[in-house]
């Protein structure tokens, strides 16, 4: 911690000071940068100061939900919600509610659909107290 601390006032005093250019595994920079998690700032030499902070999931910090890894910006589907995975580790999830549905003989049905089965007619309800059914 205290190494990252030191390299980002380094960057701060390079970047208000000089707009120094480097080149990392082959790739030209100017000033501060990012590789992956990590921060890098281009010294008075010419060459790459980076932290060294281990990234994780991939190339960069992930975010775990309901047992899955995510990227840092990944999005994905919860019901019928759209979560993101954030960089300080939290997921972040719409928060609409959901149309209720129910499932009838493999059959998929959403709240106050009515239907027939044989000769009845059905309609499918949401109770508080039981899962999502036809009555």
């Amino acid at each position: 911690m205290l190494r990252l601390l030191l390299l980002v006032t380094v960057a701060i005093s390079y970047v208000n000071s000089y707009n120094n250019e480097c080149t990392y595994n082959g790739k030209k920079y100017t000033g501060v940068f990012k590789i992956d998690c990590n921060t890098c700032v281009c010294d008075t030499n010419n060459k790459a100061i980076c932290s060294n902070l281990r990234c994780g999931y991939g190339k960069g910090p992930s975010c775990t939900y309901q047992g899955r890894r995510y990227r840092v910006g990944q999005t994905f589907q919860q019901s019928c919600n759209t979560c993101k995975c954030n960089y300080d580790g939290q997921i972040k999830c719409d928060n609409k509610d959901c149309p209720k549905r129910c499932t009838y003989k493999e059959k998929l049905y959403q709240e106050g659909e009515e239907f027939t089965d044989n000769c009845d007619k059905c309609k499918s309800l949401h109770l508080s107290n039981y899962r999502n059914s036809a009555v």
